[in-house]
Protein backbone atom coordinates (compact mmCIF):
# COMPACT_ATOMS: atom_id res chain seq x y z
CA UNK A 1 0.00 0.00 0.00
CA UNK A 2 1.35 3.44 -0.91
CA UNK A 3 0.33 6.23 1.43
CA UNK A 4 0.76 9.98 1.46
CA UNK A 5 2.91 11.53 4.18
CA UNK A 6 -0.08 12.07 6.47
CA UNK A 7 -1.13 8.47 5.99
CA UNK A 8 2.34 7.14 6.84
CA UNK A 9 2.39 8.99 10.13
CA UNK A 10 -0.86 7.32 11.11
CA UNK A 11 0.71 3.86 11.35
CA UNK A 12 2.89 4.56 14.37
CA UNK A 13 2.11 2.17 17.24
CA UNK A 14 2.10 4.94 19.82
CA UNK A 15 -0.39 6.97 17.78
CA UNK A 16 -2.72 4.02 17.36
CA UNK A 17 -2.61 3.09 21.02
CA UNK A 18 -3.51 6.60 22.13
CA UNK A 19 -6.14 7.35 19.52
CA UNK A 20 -7.89 4.05 18.75
CA UNK A 21 -10.82 4.77 21.06
CA UNK A 22 -10.98 8.50 20.38
CA UNK A 23 -10.97 8.38 16.57
CA UNK A 24 -12.33 6.20 13.79
CA UNK A 25 -11.01 4.30 10.80
CA UNK A 26 -12.10 3.67 7.24
CA UNK A 27 -10.64 0.77 5.29
CA UNK A 28 -11.77 -0.84 2.10
CA UNK A 29 -11.32 -1.59 -1.55
CA UNK A 30 -11.78 0.40 -4.77
CA UNK A 31 -12.97 -1.62 -7.76
CA UNK A 32 -14.38 -1.28 -11.25
CA UNK A 33 -18.10 -1.95 -11.81
CA UNK A 34 -17.04 -5.50 -12.78
CA UNK A 35 -15.36 -5.95 -9.39
CA UNK A 36 -11.74 -5.70 -10.56
CA UNK A 37 -9.36 -3.90 -8.17
CA UNK A 38 -8.07 -0.46 -9.19
CA UNK A 39 -4.52 0.45 -8.14
CA UNK A 40 -3.30 4.00 -7.60
CA UNK A 41 -6.60 5.55 -6.51
CA UNK A 42 -6.27 8.55 -4.22
CA UNK A 43 -8.64 8.36 -1.24
CA UNK A 44 -8.63 11.44 0.97
CA UNK A 45 -10.73 13.08 3.65
CA UNK A 46 -11.32 16.74 2.90
CA UNK A 47 -10.07 19.21 5.46
CA UNK A 48 -8.02 16.70 7.48
CA UNK A 49 -4.88 16.02 5.46
CA UNK A 50 -5.59 12.28 5.69
CA UNK A 51 -4.92 10.44 2.45
CA UNK A 52 -4.14 6.95 1.16
CA UNK A 53 -3.46 5.34 -2.21
CA UNK A 54 -4.84 1.95 -3.16
CA UNK A 55 -2.44 -0.95 -3.66
CA UNK A 56 -2.48 -3.63 -6.38
CA UNK A 57 -5.48 -5.26 -4.70
CA UNK A 58 -7.38 -1.97 -4.63
CA UNK A 59 -7.06 -1.81 -0.83
CA UNK A 60 -6.70 1.37 1.24
CA UNK A 61 -6.77 2.33 4.90
CA UNK A 62 -7.32 5.66 6.67
CA UNK A 63 -6.68 5.85 10.41
CA UNK A 64 -7.12 8.37 13.24
CA UNK A 65 -10.15 10.05 11.66
CA UNK A 66 -11.74 12.62 13.98
CA UNK A 67 -15.35 11.75 14.91
CA UNK A 68 -17.97 13.55 12.87
CA UNK A 69 -19.24 13.97 9.33
CA UNK A 70 -16.55 13.88 6.65
CA UNK A 71 -16.40 14.14 2.88
CA UNK A 72 -14.28 11.46 1.23
CA UNK A 73 -12.78 12.12 -2.20
CA UNK A 74 -12.01 9.07 -4.36
CA UNK A 75 -10.24 9.76 -7.64
CA UNK A 76 -7.79 8.48 -10.22
CA UNK A 77 -6.88 9.79 -13.66
CA UNK A 78 -9.06 8.11 -16.26
CA UNK A 79 -11.99 7.48 -13.88
CA UNK A 80 -15.04 9.42 -12.77
CA UNK A 81 -14.31 10.67 -9.27
CA UNK A 82 -16.65 10.03 -6.36
CA UNK A 83 -17.43 12.33 -3.47
CA UNK A 84 -18.91 10.41 -0.54
CA UNK A 85 -20.04 11.34 2.95
CA UNK A 86 -19.00 9.29 5.97
CA UNK A 87 -20.35 9.58 9.50
CA UNK A 88 -17.48 8.46 11.74
CA UNK A 89 -17.87 7.66 15.44
CA UNK A 90 -15.10 7.34 18.02
CA UNK A 91 -13.71 3.81 17.99
CA UNK A 92 -15.59 2.87 14.81
CA UNK A 93 -13.91 0.89 12.02
CA UNK A 94 -15.79 1.14 8.73
CA UNK A 95 -15.24 -1.45 6.00
CA UNK A 96 -16.38 -0.22 2.59
CA UNK A 97 -16.22 -1.00 -1.11
CA UNK A 98 -16.22 1.80 -3.68
CA UNK A 99 -16.76 1.44 -7.42
CA UNK A 100 -15.31 3.83 -10.02
CA UNK A 101 -16.41 4.07 -13.65
CA UNK A 102 -13.98 4.95 -16.41
CA UNK A 103 -14.32 8.56 -17.50
CA UNK A 104 -13.15 12.06 -16.75
CA UNK A 105 -10.88 12.86 -13.83
CA UNK A 106 -12.21 16.29 -12.86
CA UNK A 107 -14.06 16.61 -9.54
CA UNK A 108 -16.12 19.78 -8.96
CA UNK A 109 -15.21 22.07 -6.09
CA UNK A 110 -16.17 20.60 -2.72
CA UNK A 111 -18.51 23.43 -1.77
CA UNK A 112 -20.61 22.63 -4.86
CA UNK A 113 -20.18 18.87 -5.09
CA UNK A 114 -20.78 18.20 -1.38
CA UNK A 115 -24.49 18.67 -1.95
CA UNK A 116 -24.40 15.61 -4.22
CA UNK A 117 -22.47 13.35 -1.84
CA UNK A 118 -24.02 10.02 -0.91
CA UNK A 119 -23.18 7.82 2.10
CA UNK A 120 -19.87 5.99 1.73
CA UNK A 121 -21.66 2.72 2.58
CA UNK A 122 -23.28 2.98 -0.88
CA UNK A 123 -20.10 3.89 -2.75
CA UNK A 124 -20.11 0.41 -4.33
CA UNK A 125 -23.30 0.96 -6.35
CA UNK A 126 -25.35 3.53 -8.25
CA UNK A 127 -28.54 1.52 -7.60
CA UNK A 128 -29.87 3.91 -4.93
CA UNK A 129 -28.57 7.20 -6.34
CA UNK A 130 -32.06 8.41 -7.31
CA UNK A 131 -33.23 7.88 -3.72
CA UNK A 132 -30.46 10.15 -2.41
CA UNK A 133 -31.09 12.70 -5.16
CA UNK A 134 -34.78 12.99 -4.33
CA UNK A 135 -34.05 13.01 -0.61
CA UNK A 136 -31.89 16.10 -1.10
CA UNK A 137 -34.80 17.85 -2.86
CA UNK A 138 -36.76 17.36 0.36
CA UNK A 139 -40.26 16.56 -0.90
CA UNK A 140 -41.94 13.48 0.54
CA UNK A 141 -40.78 11.23 3.37
CA UNK A 142 -37.78 8.90 3.28
CA UNK A 143 -36.81 5.81 5.23
CA UNK A 144 -33.28 4.44 5.11
CA UNK A 145 -32.29 0.93 6.15
CA UNK A 146 -31.31 2.32 9.56
CA UNK A 147 -34.75 3.93 9.91
CA UNK A 148 -36.42 0.63 9.04
CA UNK A 149 -34.31 -1.27 11.58
CA UNK A 150 -35.21 1.23 14.31
CA UNK A 151 -38.94 0.85 13.64
CA UNK A 152 -38.75 -2.97 13.86
CA UNK A 153 -41.89 -3.42 11.73
CA UNK A 154 -43.87 -6.63 12.02
CA UNK A 155 -45.22 -6.03 8.52
CA UNK A 156 -44.35 -3.56 5.78
CA UNK A 157 -47.53 -1.42 6.24
CA UNK A 158 -46.32 -0.66 9.79
CA UNK A 159 -43.53 1.42 8.26
CA UNK A 160 -46.19 4.00 7.36
CA UNK A 161 -47.40 4.49 10.95
CA UNK A 162 -46.89 8.08 12.09
CA UNK A 163 -46.80 9.71 8.65
CA UNK A 164 -49.17 12.68 8.39
CA UNK A 165 -51.99 12.07 5.93
CA UNK A 166 -51.72 8.27 6.08
CA UNK A 167 -53.99 6.06 8.19
CA UNK A 168 -53.81 2.32 8.75
CA UNK A 169 -56.95 0.36 9.61
CA UNK A 170 -56.37 -3.07 11.13
CA UNK A 171 -59.23 -5.53 10.60
CA UNK A 172 -57.55 -8.88 11.28
CA UNK A 173 -54.20 -10.68 10.89
CA UNK A 174 -54.91 -12.03 7.42
CA UNK A 175 -53.01 -10.69 4.36
CA UNK A 176 -56.05 -8.55 3.54
CA UNK A 177 -56.61 -7.43 7.11
CA UNK A 178 -54.80 -4.07 6.89
CA UNK A 179 -56.10 -1.11 4.89
CA UNK A 180 -53.73 1.74 4.00
CA UNK A 181 -55.53 5.03 3.39
CA UNK A 182 -54.00 8.24 1.99
CA UNK A 183 -56.20 11.19 2.97
CA UNK A 184 -55.46 13.19 -0.16
CA UNK A 185 -55.43 10.38 -2.69
CA UNK A 186 -57.64 7.36 -3.46
CA UNK A 187 -55.18 5.95 -6.02
CA UNK A 188 -51.68 5.25 -4.68
CA UNK A 189 -48.99 4.06 -7.08
CA UNK A 190 -46.44 1.51 -5.87
CA UNK A 191 -42.98 1.32 -7.41
CA UNK A 192 -40.46 -1.42 -6.62
CA UNK A 193 -36.86 -1.07 -7.83
CA UNK A 194 -37.92 1.47 -10.43
CA UNK A 195 -40.90 -0.42 -11.85
CA UNK A 196 -44.57 0.42 -11.41
CA UNK A 197 -46.56 -2.39 -9.79
CA UNK A 198 -50.16 -3.19 -10.62
CA UNK A 199 -52.49 -4.34 -7.87
CA UNK A 200 -56.10 -4.33 -6.75
CA UNK A 201 -59.55 -3.87 -8.17
CA UNK A 202 -61.90 -0.89 -8.20
CA UNK A 203 -63.74 -0.17 -4.98
CA UNK A 204 -61.26 -1.59 -2.46
CA UNK A 205 -58.05 0.26 -3.18
CA UNK A 206 -56.98 0.78 0.45
CA UNK A 207 -57.42 -2.92 1.32
CA UNK A 208 -55.59 -3.97 -1.85
CA UNK A 209 -52.73 -1.60 -1.10
CA UNK A 210 -52.43 -3.04 2.39
CA UNK A 211 -52.46 -6.58 1.00
CA UNK A 212 -49.78 -5.79 -1.56
CA UNK A 213 -47.51 -4.23 1.07
CA UNK A 214 -48.13 -7.14 3.43
CA UNK A 215 -46.60 -9.43 0.80
CA UNK A 216 -43.32 -7.49 0.95
CA UNK A 217 -40.96 -8.59 3.72
CA UNK A 218 -39.55 -5.62 5.73
CA UNK A 219 -36.13 -7.23 6.08
CA UNK A 220 -35.80 -7.24 2.28
CA UNK A 221 -36.41 -3.50 1.95
CA UNK A 222 -33.34 -1.24 1.80
CA UNK A 223 -35.12 2.11 1.41
CA UNK A 224 -38.59 3.57 1.04
CA UNK A 225 -39.93 6.86 -0.34
CA UNK A 226 -43.46 8.07 0.40
CA UNK A 227 -45.22 10.86 -1.54
CA UNK A 228 -48.58 11.70 0.01
CA UNK A 229 -50.13 13.93 -2.64
CA UNK A 230 -49.66 15.66 -6.00
CA UNK A 231 -47.63 18.53 -4.50
CA UNK A 232 -44.95 16.07 -3.35
CA UNK A 233 -44.83 13.83 -6.42
CA UNK A 234 -41.60 13.83 -8.48
CA UNK A 235 -42.19 13.94 -12.22
CA UNK A 236 -41.01 10.36 -12.76
CA UNK A 237 -43.90 8.99 -10.68
CA UNK A 238 -46.72 11.08 -12.08
CA UNK A 239 -49.17 8.98 -14.12
CA UNK A 240 -52.69 7.99 -13.10
CA UNK A 241 -51.76 8.01 -9.39
CA UNK A 242 -51.92 11.01 -7.08
CA UNK A 243 -49.55 9.57 -4.44
CA UNK A 244 -46.76 7.02 -4.46
CA UNK A 245 -44.85 4.52 -2.35
CA UNK A 246 -41.40 3.82 -3.81
CA UNK A 247 -39.55 0.78 -2.48
CA UNK A 248 -35.96 -0.25 -3.07
CA UNK A 249 -35.05 -3.81 -2.18
CA UNK A 250 -31.75 -5.01 -0.76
Amino acid sequence: MRLGVAGVLLFGAATLGAQDNATGRIAGRVVSPAGNPIEGVDVSISGTGLTATTDADGMFRLLAIPPGRHYVRVRRIGYNAQLLVAEVRAGEAKQVEIALDRGAYELPELKVAATAAKPIEYGWTTRYDDFFRRQRVGLGAFLSRDDIDKRKPFRTPNLLVGFAGIRLRFYDLSPTGTAVEFSRCPNVGVWVDGYRQRYGVAGRASRDLGEYLNNLIPSQIEMMEVYRGPSEMPAEFIDDACAAIVIWTR
